[in-house]
């Protein structure tokens, strides 16, 4: 595991209620479970490491056998058709079951901890039949679903553990995200099948990328839980682009990128709604907003010590103009805003400063950059900064409202330029932020500065006259 995943900060929930739930589903719609029974005979059902299996194998007659024998013991047939597969070996054994059939499956559940790989042999898929179907996992469990999953059923991965979705897939009945404590894991732009992904539960569903390449995801996104939301963490150099559209309806969306500064999300497609949007990071994660977004909620960029906040700054760069033009507000707690270089006229959109640990900024790193913001003066910033960090005024330029009263004199006096005060900023009568001109004690100083080096030189110049003088006379 990488170390981006190797940090992923998740909460290690076990949905009972939601395994439960799909056992009820496969009881009944005459559904029943089988178990992955090598041979029928032993406790354990004679899984061993290193060994490779046949889905279809015939040996005993096929190596599966109903669930409502638990001790390994029954008699083994050939895998039925639209069933559920259950893999519950002892120990924690590392194995492969190789798919070489079209195996029509309703989910799949890896119930013990174990190292299972399921790999496709020629044509061979897994079929997921009509509906949304679990795939379990549990402690100690790997699974890697490399053979193609396709169908008209959804996939809803649950229970803990890691599950990978390697395969280039075409299930079309999407992927239902209920749980926080299950690492899902994936690695091309097909993993997900060609349905919607939808985020159900509260927190954060975390979704793993690896490869060492960019990942680009054509699902779009939807949202049926408020606060539900999705950590994306990925292994090094392994951008996320997520081009499709994601719909938050009035539900509030937290979003984090895990992965490192190699590993930026780009979200391109259209984001609406009226939800607010909190963005996070661990591993000083990037955010790329470049879509034709239209949510009117908040946008919240964050670092440390706030509500919502991972352990650093997350930066949103803004990719294309006017990308966050129609949120209502952007807020500052700790992150940084980067303009990307495009100019965005922002006149409903005010900014917001709340606390955290660390210093708020906007880094005009791509030079060139405009960002005009709402009259913002009614809002109270809080103790904290904002700087304004590669701030070139030749190039760059900040507005507030359309005149001197976009900020009061106590936001003004929160930013600084490139990590120093520099005095207070003012804006000019348009509403821009300007450098500070020096005062007139500086110019008053530097002016008295000016006069004693001017005497100084006629006093040496004099001094110098006086002594050729008189080592003239001396002659």
């Amino acid at each position: 595991m990488s170390v981006a995943k190797g940090r992923i900060r998740c909460a290690a929930l076990i949905c009972v209620a939601v395994v439960a739930a799909l056992a009820a589903n496969h009881a009944s719609a005459a559904v029943v479970t089988y178990n992955f029974d090598v041979n029928g005979a032993t406790p354990g059902f004679g899984v061993t490491t290193g060994s490779t299996y046949d889905w279809d194998d015939t040996t005993n007659g096929g190596l599966w056998s109903n669930n409502s024998d638990t001790t390994g013991s029954s008699a083994t047939n050939g895998w039925v058709q639209g069933n559920f597969p259950k893999f519950q070996p002892t120990g924690t054994p590392t194995y492969t079951v190789n798919v070489s059939n079209e195996e029509q499956i309703a989910g799949m559940f890896a119930s013990t901890a174990q190292t299972l790989n399921i790999n496709a042999v020629g044509s061979g898929t897994l079929n997921m039949v009509s509906g949304v179907q679990g795939v379990l996992g549990g402690t100690g469990v790997n699974l890697n679903i490399n053979a193609p999953i396709t169908g008209t059923g959804g996939v809803q991965p649950s229970n803990g553990g890691n599950i990978s979705f390697n395969g280039v897939n075409t299930y079309s009945g999407g992927t239902k995200l209920v749980s926080t404590g299950t690492l899902i894991h994936f690695n091309n732009g097909s993993s997900f099948g060609t349905g919607a992904i939808n985020m159900g539960i509260a927190g954060f569903a975390p979704l793993l990328a690896s490869g060492g390449t960019t990942v680009t995801l054509p699902n779009n996104f939807t949202t049926s839980v408020n606060g539900a939301g999705i950590n994306f963490a990925a292994d090094t150099n392994t951008p996320v682009i997520s081009t499709g559209t994601w719909t938050l309806g009035a539900n509030n969306l937290p979003l984090r990128n895990n992965g490192t500064s190699g590993s930026p999300l780009t979200l391109s497609g259209t984001i609406s709604g009226t939800g607010n949007i909190t963005l996070s990071a661990n591993n000083s994660g990037t955010i790329i907003f470049s879509g034709p977004n239209t949510y009117t909620g908040t946008t919240s960029i964050t670092g440390p010590g706030g509500t919502g906040t991972g352990t650093t700054a997350v930066r949103l760069k803004l990719g294309a103009a006017n990308t966050i033009a129609s949120s209502s507000s952007v807020v500052l707690a700790g992150g940084i805003l980067d303009p990307g270089g495009s100019n965005h006229n922002m006149g409903n959109t005010t900014l917001g400063l709340t606390a955290s640990t660390a210093g708020s900024t906007i880094d005009f790193a791509a030079g060139g950059s405009e960002l005009d913001f709402a009259n913002s003066s009614g809002l109270t910033w809080a103790a904290s900064t904002l700087n304004l960090l590669n701030w070139d005024p030749s190039i760059d330029k900040l507005r507030f409202g359309t005149d001197s009263t976009g900020l009061t004199s106590a936001q003004l006096a929160d930013i600084k330029f490139n990590g120093s005060g520099q005095g207070t900023a003012v804006l000019d009568a348009n509403g821009y932020v300007t450098t500070p001109e020096p005062s007139s004690c500086v110019l008053l100083l530097a002016g008295s500065l000016l006069l004693v080096r001017r005497r100084a030189a006629r006093c040496d110049r004099w001094t110098r006259i006086s002594n050729v003088g008189a080592a003239l006379r001396d002659r």
